[in-house]
């Protein structure tokens, strides 16, 4: 069941992620295209509210796969992209505004269902969370 849910994000969220990023940064460097560059990231914006939800209502059943490591790379590396996009002449992206929020979403869920308990799964997702968002670090890991 796990890695069913693992490949629906692999093949079909992932993907549909990946080349909205794809398309709204080709539409960024192109003349006059500011409004098809702004489209596109109002429905990238949405694909990673619908990867965070989808993943949230998978929780559980995500993080017992042997494949959650990687799993939760691929989820991270997306977010981190989506943090670091620029629009170019086209001024700053306004998805790095919702990736912070997101992360909080789901590292607060994870928190309550018990998930950072184990020292090995909180120590990497500490690590990685950090790198993404520093300033998440005090509100999500107090010392």
């Amino acid at each position: 069941m796990s890695s069913n849910r693992i490949n629906y994000f692999n093949f079909v969220i992932f993907a549909m992620v990946d080349e909205l990023h794809e398309k709204m940064l080709e539409y960024s460097r192109r003349e006059n295209a500011e409004r098809e560059s702004r489209s596109t990231e109002e429905t990238l914006k949405l694909a990673m509210e619908l990867l965070s939800d989808m993943y949230l209502q998978s929780l559980r059943q995500i993080t017992e796969s042997s494949g959650f490591r990687t799993f939760w790379s691929g989820i991270l590396r997306r977010k981190d992209t989506c943090m670091k996009a620029d629009l170019g002449q086209y001024g700053p992206s306004t998805l790095g505004e919702i990736i912070p929020d997101l992360l909080r979403k789901i590292i607060t869920q994870m928190k309550e269902e018990g998930i950072l308990e184990p020292r090995y799964v909180g120590d990497y997702i500490y690590l990685d969370t950090v790198d993404i968002c520093p300033h998440l670090k005090d509100e999500l890991f107090p010392l």
